[in-house]
């Protein structure tokens, strides 16, 4: 569904993100919007650590990153990660057009480069809140494996509901690094529009400045 809404990300922290771990070999960071970021360039960290001692350190810094982001007690925390979705999806951008370098980019696609993000629930609803709207998480927390279409939140405004999905979720929020306060006033917008559907799927202006 078309927006006029003009879409911004934190694509430049993912950028930054991979500069440190080319020499570091994993890096994490936080990113706005309740998220924490990890790159590993997992070339340079098996140059530098046996594999065991490489998914060790991620971990640790993973951890680190969720701390300084201010959300390893706060909510669902859920998380995608790089090399799960985009060979196998239509709706995923494809690496080649990411705003990396093209050697980044080809370490993506390969996957001698990946990152994962993860994002607590309550900055999300608060965010939602702040546009106006009234929303509750119904993702399972115990729920280990989430399928594309499952349901992740309702917003509601009067008498009108819009439902968000896994696949959008997984998709702008954390492999895009949409901008929440933007993506919110999205979702604001589509509630306000009533030939939209129950799980309309967000079309802002300007996207095509993101990746060209």
């Amino acid at each position: 569904m078309p927006l006029d809404i003009p879409y911004k990300t934190h694509l430049d922290l993912l950028g930054k993100a991979f500069e440190l771990a080319h020499e570091r070999g994993v890096q994490g960071v936080k990113v706005p919007g309740g998220r924490a970021l990890v790159a590993t360039d997992l070339v340079r960290g098996y140059d530098m650590w046996s594999e065991r001692e490489l998914i060790d350190r991620t971990a640790a810094v993973h951890l680190q990153a969720v701390k300084r982001a201010r959300i390893l007690d706060l909510g669902h925390l859920v998380y995608a990660r790089s090399d799960d979705l985009v060979a196998r999806s239509p709706t995923m951008p494809p690496w080649a057009i990411y705003p990396l370098s093209p050697a980044l980019c080809a370490k993506l696609i390969i996957d001698y480069a990946m990152y994962f993000v993860t994002m607590s629930s309550e900055p999300l609803l608060m965010a939602l809140e702040d546009v106006g709207l009234a929303a509750e998480w119904v993702l399972p927390r115990d729920q280990e494996t989430v399928q594309p279409n499952q349901m992740v939140l309702r917003a509601h405004k009067g008498t009108r509901t819009i439902e968000l999905r896994w696949a959008e979720m997984q998709r702008r929020l954390l492999l895009e690094l949409a901008d929440l306060p933007i993506w919110a006033e999205g979702v604001a917008e589509l509630m306000d529009r009533h030939d939209s559907g129950r799980h309309p799927w967000q079309s802002f202006s300007e996207e095509w400045k993101v990746w060209a």
